[in-house]
């Protein structure tokens, strides 16, 4: 595991890493975040295949996907008036369409 990612790392418990420094440094939290879903398999094969500069995520491989996404998901479960859960499959159309309907009903319109 990378020495910039205390342990646990990005992933078991998110709250406890993040919640800290957030409480110290930002102190704010957003109206809303779209937390964009998709399988980690999925989400990593896409990635690689952007063949982008930076790859740090991608090269902790799946298992670490995986952690991540089950941190994200834990946090959206933990504060589900803040964080909506959006399917990721599907094109760029698709999911933005997801995510206007997904805001539509938060704002009750």
């Amino acid at each position: 595991m990378p020495e910039r990612y205390p342990a646990p790392c990005p992933g078991s418990n998110l709250v406890a890493l993040t919640e800290p420094p957030h409480l110290l440094a930002i102190r704010i939290e957003p109206d809303l975040t779209f937390l964009i879903d998709l399988d980690p398999a999925a989400g990593l094969s896409r990635a690689v295949g952007r063949r982008g500069h930076e790859q740090r995520f991608e090269d902790m491989g799946l298992a670490m996907q995986e952690r991540m996404r089950a941190g994200f998901l834990g946090l959206a479960r933990k504060f589900p008036e803040r964080i909506a859960v959006v399917e990721g499959s599907g094109g760029p159309e698709v999911v933005a369409g997801r995510v206007r309907e997904t805001l539509r009903d938060r704002l009750g319109r």
